[in-house]
C-alpha cells in the first residue's frame, strides 16, 4: 500500500492513528480506573496530560494533542465517564489545544524537562473555563464558583504539571528505540 492509501483524518497514517487513538482510550481508561474518592481536586489531570503530551511527543503533526483530546472527549461522553455531559469535550480539548499552541510557539516542548512541565501545569490550569461553566450550569453562585474552580484549577496544574515529568524521558526512549517513526528528532541528552 502507499501513504495515499493509508493516510486518513488529517493525513496521519495508519500508525500515527492508532498510536493518537490508543492515548485516547488510555486517557478515559485511566480516568475510569482511578475514579477514586481522594478528595484532591484535579487528580485526574496527570493522566490526561500526561498521555496528551506522549501523543504530541511521539506523532509529529500539527494539533495531534487536540485531535487526541477531542476522540477522548467523545470516548469519555459515550461512556459517561465524568461529570458535566458535553462539557467533558470542553474539558479535554483546551488542554489539548494549549498544549499545540504552545508547539507552534516554541517547538517541541517534550525535549526538556522544565519547559514540558510548564507546559503541561499550563494546559492543565485551562480548564478554569469549563469548570465555572459546569458549576455556573448547575446553579452554583458566583462567589462560591470562582474559589472552588481556582482551587481545582491549580490544583490540576500541580497534578498536570507532575504527569508531565515523566513524558521526556518516555518519548526519548520510544525514539531511540525506533518504535515510532517520522518523529520529531530525538533531544538532547
Amino acid at each position: 500500500m502507499t501513504r495515499a492509501e493509508t493516510t486518513f483524518w488529517g493525513g496521519l497514517d495508519l500508525r500515527e492513528g492508532m498510536l493518537a487513538g490508543l492515548c485516547a482510550v488510555l486517557i478515559v481508561v485511566s480516568k475510569l480506573a482511578f475514579r477514586m474518592h481522594l478528595k484532591i481536586p484535579g487528580h485526574s489531570m496527570f493522566f490526561v496530560i500526561f498521555f496528551l503530551l506522549v501523543a504530541r511527543g511521539l506523532i509529529d503533526r500539527r494539533f495531534v494533542a487536540t485531535a487526541t483530546a477531542l476522540l477522548a472527549g467523545l470516548l469519555a461522553i459515550a461512556l459517561a465517564a465524568g461529570k458535566g455531559g458535553p462539557l467533558m469535550l470542553v474539558k479535554f480539548v483546551l488542554p489539548g489545544l494549549v498544549i499545540d499552541c504552545a508547539v507552534l510557539l516554541v517547538g517541541d516542548v517534550t525535549r526538556s524537562v522544565l519547559l514540558c512541565g510548564g507546559v503541561g501545569g499550563l494546559a492543565a490550569m485551562c480548564r478554569f473555563p469549563g469548570v465555572l461553566l459546569v458549576d455556573w450550569l448547575v446553579g452554583m453562585e458566583l462567589d462560591v464558583a470562582l474559589p472552588h474552580v481556582a482551587l481545582k484549577s491549580l490544583a490540576g496544574a500541580a497534578f498536570g504539571c507532575a504527569g508531565a515529568l515523566f513524558v521526556p524521558g518516555l518519548v526519548r526512549r520510544v525514539r531511540r528505540a525506533g518504535v515510532v517513526r517520522g518523529g520529531p528528532a530525538p533531544p538532547a541528552d
